[in-house]
């Protein structure tokens, strides 16, 4: 067996991946991808999805109270920040088996745009958050005098 030393260019093959790994992500997802959490803060679940110039956003906050949630929208970003309370238990139990995260959590997502029109609601244990796009201009052709 003979053994092949191939030399790359790190630049020129760095650069040609992250472009082809750009346009793969960017035909296979309309949205970019939501971003996890700050480290020391769990994220919550959440679908987002599209309905013409409409946005829907559920958050899965079980346990949450209304009052601890925080939503914030700066531009392309929609923040979902707040805290699930550890739950109450008597003087002398502890627990035998934990698994529901509690603390503070954060969820931040990148938006296709910035929304000119927003509201939520909160029931069940779900954050269900509407935002409307900006209707894009159309093109204006401008006359050459």
């Amino acid at each position: 067996m003979t053994m092949i030393k191939i030399h790359f260019e790190r630049k020129v093959v760095s650069g040609q991946m992250r472009e082809a790994l750009k346009r793969l992500l960017e035909e296979f997802t309309p949205l970019p991808p939501p971003t996890l959490a700050m480290p020391g803060r769990w994220a919550p679940p959440v679908n987002v999805s599209q309905e013409g110039d409409e946005i829907f956003i559920v958050a899965e906050l079980s346990g949450v109270e209304k009052e601890d949630i925080s939503v914030v929208i700066q531009g392309h970003i929609l923040q979902i920040s707040g805290v699930r309370n550890l739950p109450e238990r008597r003087h002398n139990s502890r627990f035998l088996q934990m698994e529901i995260e509690h603390g503070p959590f954060e969820r931040i997502i990148r938006l296709p745009s910035a929304p000119s029109e927003a509201d939520a609601l909160y029931e069940n244990g779900l954050l269900k958050i509407r935002l409307k796009n900006k209707k894009e201009q159309e093109p204006v052709k401008i006359e050459i005098k």
